[in-house]
């Protein structure tokens, strides 16, 4: 895995590249998550503890690699919300762990929706990923498979991911399948 960039940027907009820091990288894709989490493990040497206060008002801009697979690019942005199992390993040094989400998951955690819906299942979907008052404000690929069956539903101060996961239970494709999920991946959400 080639570590290409990875900088933290303030609420204040102090960024710093950490690159050289990193010590070990885990990224999670979860076919039953609707949001991509990772985890980072820096080695600081540089006092970032007092660049950086942590208060949870952090972003993360990471792009990573596999050289032998094709289209396996990882490159974004995502929000710091935990820092972890900090040791001091020497005179000057100090190990800790960061945990990120995608940054949408903020947004989700943020959004009451009240409104009522009503149309094919898919579209509603792709306006609740899109839409900037009451939706994920998404602006990457999204892949949305088609609906035969139509639906009719209020949301009930729902955020955008419950609203999401409940389109998911009433879909029916053209198959007559309702087997559908919600997910996000490093490709498509």
């Amino acid at each position: 895995v080639n570590i290409e960039k990875v900088s933290i940027t303030t609420s204040s907009g102090f960024t710093q590249e950490i690159t050289n820091q990193v010590v070990g990288l885990q990224i999670f894709e979860d076919l039953f998550s609707p949001f991509i989490t990772g985890s980072l493990v820096i080695k600081d040497s540089l006092d970032l503890l007092n660049l950086f206060p942590f208060s949870g008002e952090e972003f993360l801009q990471l792009r990573v690699s596999t050289p032998t697979l094709k289209g396996s690019k990882i490159d974004g942005n995502f929000y710091i919300f935990k820092m972890a199992d900090r040791e001091i390993v020497g005179d000057r040094s100090v190990v800790y762990e960061l945990h990120f989400i995608t940054q949408e998951a903020v947004i989700d955690l943020n959004k009451r929706i009240s409104k009522a819906y009503s149309g094919r299942c898919s579209e509603i979907a792709k306006t609740l990923m899109e839409d900037k008052e009451f939706g994920l404000q998404l602006k990457r690929k999204i892949f949305i498979e088609e609906t035969k069956n139509s639906t009719k539903y209020t949301s009930n101060f729902w955020s955008p991911v419950k609203n999401l996961l409940y389109l998911t239970e009433a879909a029916i494709n053209v198959d007559n399948s309702p087997s559908y999920t919600l997910f996000e991946n490093h490709e498509f959400v």
